[in-house]
């Protein structure tokens, strides 16, 4: 039996880029399948859903691919976030614990939803592509309400009153712009009936998407002051003691 003590210097891993770079890689892919989908002619004139400029390819391998390393993105977000409120309850002993873990939970599951847009597009799996949707937007905006929340209870010991606020704000809009949702078609014409309803179905899709976006990316100033270390590796063999790398 050995036991193997290494000592090393544990590596500090910023994220502070983390929120900007999850809205840099957004504008970006959507900025690039919108001109795709609009120079393919694969949608009418009107604004199209969020979904619509990845539906048809070649968008559609752009807009699944950036959407799968957002999905990643976003959940190593959400982690990081629910590590701070963790820490933050542990060094001022407050009873936020449990809504931290199912904020944590909701906010991964709408993450997911990212990814199931992303691989069932409308035009293939019109409903497991919804379903997707329903989890990304609903979920999505369930998780600015908690969160917020949570905001409320440790801002007293961060700050950010006025940040607070605007997080408020963000979080009433998804809310009250996810129930206006309508869908629509690919190629929907004046003459298709309720295109107005259309319009405004689109518009507060793009807006919803914008106030989520939005609320994750002023993370960034709370991230400047966060740092993880390397996480610790335990190896246990068969028949010895558990060799412990620092």
């Amino acid at each position: 039996m050995y036991m193997l003590n290494k000592r090393t210097r544990e590596m500090d891993i910023g994220v502070k880029y983390l929120p900007s770079l999850i809205v840099l890689l957004l504008v970006l892919t959507i900025s690039i399948t919108l001109y795709l989908t609009y120079n393919g002619h694969h949608i009418s004139d009107s604004l199209p859903y969020v979904s619509d400029t990845g539906t048809l390819a070649p968008e559609s391998c752009i807009f699944g691919q950036a959407l799968n390393i957002l999905w990643v993105l976003v959940s190593a977000t959400i982690y990081v976030k629910y590590r701070q409120i963790k820490e933050i309850n542990s060094r001022h002993n407050m009873q936020n614990t449990v809504l931290n873990k199912r904020t944590l939970i909701v906010g991964l599951v709408a993450a997911f939803g990212m990814s199931v847009v992303a691989n069932f597009q409308e035009t293939n799996m019109f409903y497991v592509h919804w379903v997707g949707a329903i989890l990304t937007f609903g979920l999505g905006s369930v998780y600015l309400c908690m969160q917020t929340v949570l905001y409320l209870n440790i801002t007293p010991i961060i700050g950010q009153r006025k940040v607070t606020g605007l997080r408020i704000i963000l979080t009433v809009v998804s809310v009250l712009t996810f129930f206006n949702i309508l869908r629509g078609y690919l190629h929907w014409k004046k003459d298709d009936g309720g295109y107005g309803y259309h319009n405004a179905s689109v518009v507060t899709e793009w807006i919803c998407a914008t106030s989520i976006i939005t609320y994750l990316s002023l993370l960034y100033w709370e991230f400047e002051k966060i740092n993880l270390q390397e996480p610790r590796v335990l190896i246990e063999e068969k028949n010895t003691d558990p060799i412990n790398i620092n």
